[in-house]
């Protein structure tokens, strides 16, 4: 398993600190520090807290890598040097700056550090750090110029070796953070900032590879990130499959304490690293100031044209490259791949012992506050056949022990506490009515009490429940003949499924919606009745399968009521599509789309984890919709709308729309 080109730091490296006066400039170092505040920055073994002044108490370099590496790498202490240079900045280019410097020492001094005897000196045989007199010097390594050491005294060393070491340095106010930075790039580090070319999305503080002020001349610390240091070789993080439901705990201060979750379809071009991170703990004097205590999720890109992108997932809405960690008690949206394309994986967070964090993941995870249900989905919207409805207000949910759940409320959004709202519920609500829903990829409801699954091999199976909810777990009462066979298969890359069920006279079957990983919407009708058939022959619309739209990747919420779909989209908006055609082929998704599908039609969805709904003409028709956020609460709303762009939802929805019906969902 190949993660990543980073060239391993193993074992001691010899740095050079260097303190350079340039006679130009008035202003020498020591009228900002003295050698002893340099001498600790470089080599020292400080307590914390770290401090400029005041006492003079620098973070070390060394210490900072011994830390971060779990002692596998370490800097040797060749010396800190004061140079004075000429009045003459030979054009200001860092190359010439650097060789006249390093050509002011005796070329034994240098020839020494050619461990390898070649013909070339490199910063992989001597580390140097060099702060010069510029109170507003940049940040930055630069190549010295090359030159040549003759005269070398040190036997069986050849004369005339070259000297190329790249040197980081700065100036006298430049913080601890960036000479940390600089001298991390001479171990072939690579910069974290504006990853991706978002705005402000620079992994602020979440290593030491985001940016930082130039001149703050401070002690603020982080250390780098886990996929540097799996790079560098101080860290073996674990690797486990993203498709698979289990549980791991992460952990700080073991180089395997990190994991990876691993496609195989990606392979190493591009995975999610999940790492324990906090201020504070065993071995982390110098990640300080890390910015929380929790669960940094990254996203790795091996390979693109400006070479790897490592961005961390914030919470609550897995925006790149921004501060912020998981913690115990939330759950992540669905992950998505950098193209957009969800996975259909959550992350869920708890307590464990020693300071670690317990993560669990799969595509059937419960929502972390969502106590009782890992899916939530319509049953109505059957039809007796003259034009009415049936089973109103019915929906299924799936609880965390993988049993199927029956409710109905017939209500009209009376907020919860309130006693009319108690007669909204029908008694039979919460019953158990069968088990075994845990393992399944996709569960949702299909009208009149039609259950469609997706089983783990792609299979599509058909149930049909004709009860009224009356107990029973072992699921022998209510359910109708062929309920559980094999209607289709081939449905194993399904990310999303939603179905359209019949309603009124004179529409035939279910329309069934497909959303694979490549974004394209497929259209099904299946006009059967459950008879087993996997090679799905029977009872389908010749149009199955056919393309009616594009660049659903990004869709996080969806469900369809009649003809009308309502989905959340990942910038939270809630919008409304209507599809009146026949699966004609057409992936441009033009033919059969209503003229205001994708409008926005309300605002607010970023916390809802279940979304759900149907048709009703109970206090007028229109559409009854249910949405559970991360808190437990369940709330309702009714729409009468044809899908009028009003981002703010005044218009459209009715009176008590949002109001809360219930809790612990």
């Amino acid at each position: 398993m190949t993660l990543g080109d980073g060239t391993k730091a193993l074992g001691s490296r010899p740095l050079m600190a260097l303190l350079v006066d340039w006679d130009s400039n008035p202003s020498k170092i020591a009228s900002f520090h003295g050698l002893g505040y340099y001498e600790q920055l470089a080599f020292g073994n400080p307590a914390p807290p770290f401090s400029t002044a005041n006492p003079v108490n620098p973070a070390s370099l060394s210490d900072y890598f011994r830390e971060n590496s779990l002692g596998r790498f370490g800097y040797t202490r060749v010396g800190l040097f004061e140079v004075t240079m000429g009045s003459t900045i030979p054009d200001g280019v860092p190359s010439k700056r650097c060789r006249q410097v390093l050509e002011k020492f005796p070329p034994n001094m240098l020839a020494q550090h050619n461990v390898d005897a070649d013909a070339m000196l490199e910063e992989s045989e001597l580390s140097i750090v060099m702060v010069e007199n510029f109170a507003g010097a940049l940040p930055g390594i630069a190549f010295n110029e090359v030159f040549t050491l003759t005269g070398s005294t040190t036997p069986f060393l050849p004369d005339g070796i070259q000297v190329r070491i790249r040197l980081a340095g700065g100036g006298p106010l430049t913080p601890f953070y960036q000479l940390a930075h600089e001298t991390s790039h001479l171990l072939r580090t690579i910069d974290m900032y504006n990853m991706g070319q978002q705005p402000n999305n620079g992994n602020v503080l979440m290593t030491l590879m985001s940016s930082f002020s130039f001149t703050s001349d401070d002690q603020v610390i982080v250390h780098l990130d886990m996929w540097h240091k799996m790079q560098l070789g101080w860290a073996e993080p674990r690797r486990f499959a993203l498709k698979s439901q289990r549980s791991e705990d992460v952990r700080d201060d073991t180089a395997d304490g990190a994991f990876i979750l691993w496609d195989e379809t990606r392979q190493d071009s591009e995975y999610f690293l999940v790492e324990r991170r906090r201020s504070a703990g065993p071995a982390r004097r110098y990640d300080a100031d890390f910015p929380g205590d929790g669960v940094c999720v990254w996203r790795v890109q091996k390979s693109t044209p400006n070479g790897p992108i490592v961005q961390n997932l914030r919470p609550p809405d897995l925006l790149a490259g921004v501060q912020g960690v998981w913690q115990v008690g939330q759950e992540t949206p669905p992950l998505a791949w950098s193209d957009g394309t969800t996975t259909n994986v959550t992350l869920k967070f708890a307590a464990a012992p020693d300071g670690r964090v317990r993560v669990s993941w799969g595509e059937a995870l419960t929502h972390t506050s969502s106590v009782r249900h890992l899916r939530l989905f319509h049953g109505g919207n059957g039809s007796d056949g003259v034009g009415g409805l049936t089973r109103q207000g019915v929906f299924f949910g799936v609880t965390t022990e993988g049993n199927l759940e029956w409710n109905r409320y017939n209500g009209q959004g009376e907020q919860a506490g309130d006693p009319l709202a108690l007669q909204s519920w029908s008694p039979n609500t919460g019953n158990l009515i069968g088990r075994g829903f845990t393992h399944l990829k996709q569960v949702v409801g299909a009208g009149n009490g039609v259950i469609l699954v997706v089983h783990p091999d792609g299979t599509l199976r058909w149930f049909g429940y004709d009860g009224n909810g009356e107990p029973d777990i072992t699921g022998a009462a209510g359910f109708v003949p062929n309920s559980g066979n094999t209607i289709r298969s081939g449905f194993e890359n399904v990310t999303k499924m939603f179905v359209a069920p019949r309603i009124g006279i004179g529409i035939h079957g279910m329309n069934v919606f497909t959303v694979e990983t490549d974004g394209f919407l497929r259209w099904y009708r299946y006009t059967g009745n459950g008879e087993h058939d996997p090679g799905g022959t029977m009872g389908w619309h010749p149009n199955s399968g056919n393309i009616v739209g594009q660049g659903w990747q990004g869709v996080r919420l969806v469900y369809a009521s009649a003809n009308v779909f309502f989905v959340v989209t990942e910038d939270n908006l809630l919008r409304w599509y209507s599809y009146s055609g026949n699966g004609e082929e057409d992936p441009s998704g033009v033919l059969g789309w209503a003229s205001n599908t994708s409008n926005p039609i309300g605002r607010g969805f970023g916390d809802v984890v279940h979304l759900f709904g149907g048709v009703t003409n109970q206090g007028g028709f229109g559409h009854s919709m249910f949405a559970v956020n991360r808190a437990g609460d369940l709330r309702w709303f009714h729409y009468r709308g044809q899908g009028e762009r009003d981002e703010t939802g005044a218009s459209g929805f009715i009176a008590r729309s949002g109001n809360v019906i219930g809790t612990g969902w």
